[in-house]
């Protein structure tokens, strides 16, 4: 059956263009390197076009005197991003893969697909895959009476929790029922001792109660001795309402208390942490102990010999916001606020380190000081830290970002002495959440919108995963809570390849979250066998497979 062509004017042309000549030559042969660098050339400068062109249109609406030198200066700064954004781009494109260069104009509609393959590869990210398996179907699921404060998964699968503000209890869930609770006004942390024995320890108003996970009774009960020096034992004018005054901005860290010696105010144990086969705590009245537990018997004679008294920071008061750390060479780390100090045994400060911006997370593992601070991942090392107070570690002010002249939050910061940070990398739109540790390196962060992995200094993968919510791992997996690799996507956890980021399956939550969220609002929390998920008030458990 015969079959009509239909030909544009070019083609014809081309049709009688052969047409007039019998032996046409050789079309030369066209290095495939030299197309894709063309290719990746007109990309490069078609999108540099464009960015300079917005920037342009920007400076003039923004700007009172369009014509003025702030104007040309800011028109300056735009064409020089739009000439870094053309380098950049030019060097990204020459490693795209072909079905990634198919889709590069001019083609005229993008092929389905082709708009998320090209957008990642602008980004330097892996694309999520069209379907991601599905994984583990959740266990149970418990709603809460409040948002907890603390949540933590014992060996046998209990999920322990510290209750909310108001709540203040100890509970055991096990097959999405309460199997067992404690009263008490409980701090917001849970610490697993290395006993053969399973034991859990938490602090309760003034005590260390150390407890079996699967029944929650008591092995044994350390209670803190009273303070019976305060930094300010004189009593200030009572208030009518005998209240605490408000604290001043000269020093965030300074209550005035209404009591007298006889009546200090309820002490509390706000931050704990492990070191080797003891427990670190602080009291709020920024005293610390060590506690061995293999001589707390629970009673008096006991408490005396496996408490002992460390020392105390002077003239200073820790809420539940405050967090502990120990080093591997036994040095306590401090994280209050904006403030992060390093102290010796004594509890003089060695090292302090502060954001020009924001400290959103702190992370250690035996020597290594992990900080997310001013949109950076910053390793330190605190042995070369040693003997500066204010040291800013981050790469502040980042490059491209709009700073404000008067927004820097520790202006007399010094740069890191040298050693002392060991590597930096700018993550833009940092997830402010605990990264994830591997055991070869490895660190895994969040973006708003991609899992990044990090290893001395560089990006080993990034991968688009809808990835803003917490990371959990053991060491070699990667377990992540997102909130939708795709628009109208349910929040869901995720575990992705420790190589490249590949999604492996997801687990939907069944929750909904509402447009505008806080990332810690969620909960990952990793057992032997079970990965608990919270958002809000609710806590789901999936069996690992």
């Amino acid at each position: 059956m015969p079959t009509t062509t239909r030909l544009g004017l070019g083609g014809a042309l081309a049709l009688s263009l052969l047409a007039c000549k019998k032996d046409p030559p050789p079309e030369a042969a066209v290095d495939p390197r030299v197309e894709k660098q063309l290719a990746c050339e007109r990309f490069a400068g078609e999108m540099a076009r464009t960015m300079a062109l917005t920037g342009q249109i920007l400076v003039g609406a923004l700007e009172d005197d369009p014509m003025g030198s702030e104007a040309d200066r800011g028109r300056a700064e735009m064409n020089a991003t739009a000439g870094r954004m053309y380098e950049d781009l030019e060097a990204k494109c020459m490693d795209w893969p072909e079905d990634v260069m198919r889709c590069l104009p001019p083609l005229g509609i993008l092929r389905e697909g082709c708009d998320e393959r090209l957008a990642a590869a602008m980004e330097g990210a892996t694309p999520a895959p069209a379907e991601i398996p599905p994984g583990p179907s959740p266990a149970w699921v418990h709603t809460l009476a409040e948002e907890p404060r603390a949540l933590a998964v014992a060996d046998d699968g209990t999920v322990l929790v510290v209750g909310g503000a108001s709540e203040g209890l100890l509970l055991g869930l096990r097959d999405g029922a309460v199997a067992w609770r404690q009263e008490g006004d409980f701090a917001p942390w849970l610490r697993r001792l290395p006993t053969e024995e399973p034991t859990w320890v938490a602090g309760r108003g003034d005590a260390v109660v150390a407890f079996d996970p699967s029944t929650g009774q008591p092995r044994w009960t350390v209670t803190l001795p009273p303070d019976r020096e305060p930094e300010d034992p004189a009593p200030t004018e009572a208030a009518e309402d005998d209240e605490l005054d408000d604290y001043g901005d000269d020093d965030y860290y300074e209550y005035e208390y209404e009591y007298d010696d006889d009546q200090p105010p309820p002490l509390e144990l706000p931050v704990a942490a492990l070191h080797g086969s003891t427990v670190l705590v602080g009291d709020n009245q920024a005293r610390f102990f060590r506690l061995d537990p293999a001589r707390c018997s629970g009673g008096r004679e006991g408490e005396a010999s496996c408490l002992a008294a460390l020392g105390r920071i002077p003239e200073e008061v820790l809420d539940e916001d405050a967090r502990l750390f120990v080093l591997g060479q036994g040095r306590p780390v401090l994280w209050e606020g904006s403030d992060l100090r390093l102290f010796d045994e004594q509890w003089n400060v060695l090292a302090g380190f502060h954001p020009h911006d924001s400290l959103s997370q702190v992370t250690v593992a035996g020597d290594r000081l992990l900080l997310s601070i001013d949109d950076d991942v910053v390793e330190l090392d605190p042995s070369r830290c040693l003997g500066r107070a204010a040291i800013g570690p981050s790469g502040w002010p980042q490059p491209g970002a709009l700073v404000l002249a008067d927004s820097d939050e520790c202006e007399a910061c010094r740069e890191p002495p040298p050693g002392c940070r060991r590597w930096r990398v700018y993550v833009e739109s940092l997830v402010g959440e605990a990264p994830a540790l591997l055991d070869d390196g490895t660190v895994v962060v969040h973006d708003d919108e991609h899992t990044i992995a990090l290893r001395d200094g560089a990006v080993r993968w990034k991968a688009i995963t809808g990835g803003t919510g917490p990371l959990a791992t053991d060491g070699t997996r990667i377990l992540a809570l997102g909130t939708g690799v795709r628009e109208g996507d349910l929040p869901a956890v995720l575990e992705l390849s420790p190589d490249d980021g590949h999604p492996l399956w997801q687990t939907r939550l069944g929750v909904t979250v509402p447009g505008i969220f806080y990332s810690d609002d969620f909960r990952l929390v990793l057992g032997s066998a079970t990965l608990v998920a919270a958002y809000e008030r609710s806590v789901v458990a999936i069996p690992l497979p």
